[in-house]
């Protein structure tokens, strides 16, 4: 089965667009592959995150609660805090373990806060960095006097929620006397050095309870210590979440990370944009460069060889192409017209002598015909006597046969053809005593268009051979010009009174095809053939009857302006 055609600029445009489809579709894969790496990307930025906080909060974490414990149960002023009775003491006590107390915060940057609690809460001295506000103060010492009334597990890392800030707080007591460390995170943060991630779509969490990590639905859920773009009511979803548990702590940290990124994904989707209209145009301007160097080269060809189709053997491509291959492919094509036109002008000129040869064979057929004619009314006029007739029939005969033993492959006028045929009707009526009244009725215009000779003169004489006997032959000559689409046609009208044709021959005669001479009327047939070797099948004789004989002769006159 036949695959379906189609035109090659059709196939281009379908061959480009299937290419654009790939590669858009390497431009999706490629950006999924990218969006992969992005998310890998944040994922080992959340642990270097995780992992440097993690050893910076279990050293601060640690050390700061094993340094209170060691305070709590071997420092001599928290013992005199233990078992003293007196006031001014355990006040003086407590007032130097808070310069010890003070001393050590000095020490760890992250530590923002020491609290004493003696006489079972009763009494409290507190020592803070300025970073810290009154109301944070009043609810960290709420909070632990909330542990010390409900009984609550001391000796563990606790987040508290500050006004502004959150913290993480670890209590510690004996007899009486407790002992709070306060650890702020963005303190923690800084000595980290981790600022560079500190932005806008990075929050770090904590949590005390692992429940709630996986039940959090907002981000004061979670204690977000740095929230950035994740607001209190802002639900966690669309976040990478990263978590691991501090070693010797209850607590959990989370680092949550914004995954989608508007200014990456913008940045991605401009550059993916780029890349496609750039793909657009280089399509564009592929199919604009191919179409001008092959396809209308191509068209160009194609047309050329329609109009060649169309019979118009003159034309010829352009060599002005700038493909080599098409320029070459250009002057073959014309070499070849021009060999092909040198070859049918050769086979024309071929066909016109053997037309020639053919047309002069025929008029061989008319001369002897008529000749033989002349001498049997030579020898009649001799026998009766009539010299004088003798000689002008002799004479007319002279110039009738100077009329038909011309070149008769050339055109005659039909001044000349009727000239001709008048001198043949006088030299019957002069030969042979016939009665004849003829008439020629032609407008002066058409006198000089041209015609084969005999064109008249065949059907008078075929009129004056067939003419009824012992009645006044009438004869009318009319020439018309008949207007047709493309040319127009000369209409030669011969009529007469004789007995007409018979109806077996106007069957043959009105056929296209019929050339075959059967005795009858053989200068007709001559006539037609001539017609057809001249003018083509554009040329016909039509007879019929009608009180007599009617002979058509229709030629176009188109053919005999070049000759």
């Amino acid at each position: 089965m036949l695959s379906k055609k189609m035109k090659f600029h059709r196939k281009l445009i379908q061959v480009f667009i299937l290419g654009y489809i790939w590669i858009i579709a390497t431009l999706c894969i490629f950006s999924g592959f990218l969006y992969h790496e992005y998310g890998q990307s944040i994922r080992k930025t959340g642990n270097k995150m995780l992992e440097l906080y993690e050893k910076e909060l279990e050293n601060i974490l640690i050390l700061s609660g094993n340094d209170l414990l060691n305070i709590l149960f071997n420092n001599s002023y928290a013992k005199l805090l233990k078992l003293s009775s007196s006031d001014v003491k355990k006040y003086s006590a407590a007032y130097e373990l808070r310069s010890i107390l003070y001393n050590q915060m000095s020490l760890q940057p992250g530590i923002v806060g020491f609290q004493i609690l003696y006489n079972d809460g009763g009494d409290c001295l507190y020592t803070y960095r300025e970073t810290v506000s009154h109301e944070d103060k009043k609810i960290i010492k709420k909070y632990v006097m909330k542990q010390l009334t409900q009984g609550q597990k001391m000796s563990q890392w606790k987040i508290i929620y500050g006004n502004k800030k959150n913290y993480l707080l670890f209590t510690s007591g004996d007899c009486g006397v407790y002992l709070s460390v306060i650890v702020d995170f963005e303190t923690i943060a800084a000595i980290t050095d981790m600022d560079e991630y500190s932005d806008n779509d990075v929050a770090i969490i904590f949590c005390d309870n692992v429940k709630v990590l996986s039940n959090a639905q907002t981000a004061s859920d979670l204690g977000i210590i740095n929230a950035g773009n994740i607001h209190n009511e802002e639900r966690m979803k669309g976040n990478l979440l990263l978590s691991r548990k501090i070693n010797q702590t209850d607590l959990t940290i989370m680092v949550s990370i914004l995954y989608w990124n508007t200014n990456v994904w913008i940045i991605a989707m401009i550059i993916v944009l780029l890349i496609i209209t750039m793909t657009v145009v280089c399509v564009i301007f592929s199919y604009s460069s191919i179409n001008k160097l092959f396809i209308l080269p191509l068209n160009a060809i194609n047309q050329t060889i329609l109009k060649i189709n169309d019979g118009n053997m003159d034309i010829r491509m352009s060599s002005d192409m700038a493909i080599t291959e098409y320029a070459q492919i250009s002057m073959s094509f014309n070499d070849m017209m021009d060999q092909i036109k040198s070859l049918k002008i050769q086979a024309y000129e071929e066909q016109i002598k053997e037309q020639y040869a053919r047309f002069q064979y025929l008029q061989l057929q008319i001369k002897p015909h008529f000749f033989l004619n002349c001498l049997k009314i030579f020898y009649a006029l001799s026998q009766q006597k009539k010299y004088q007739n003798l000689e002008n029939i002799i004479i007319d005969t002279s110039k009738y046969f100077r009329y038909i033993f011309r070149n008769n492959f050339d055109l005659v006028t039909i001044r000349e053809e009727l000239d001709f045929t008048r001198n043949y009707l006088m030299l019957q009526k002069n030969s042979a005593q016939l009665d004849i009244d003829y008439s020629f009725e032609v407008k002066d215009e058409l006198l000089e268009e041209r015609g084969i000779p005999l064109m008249i003169q065949t059907f008078v004489e075929n009129t004056i051979k067939y003419a009824k006997p012992a009645e006044k032959l009438i004869l009318k000559v009319k020439i018309i010009c008949l207007k047709g689409e493309d040319d127009n046609y000369l209409n030669i009208i011969i009529t007469d009174n004789g007995a007409g044709y018979s109806p077996e021959w106007l069957d043959k005669i009105n056929q296209v095809d019929y050339n075959s001479p059967d005795g009858n009327h053989v200068g007709i047939l001559n006539l037609k053939q001539r017609l057809q070797l001249r003018f083509g099948k554009n040329a016909e004789i039509i007879v019929r009857n009608h009180n007599g004989a009617i002979s058509e002769v229709i030629y176009p006159l188109g053919n005999t302006l070049s000759t």
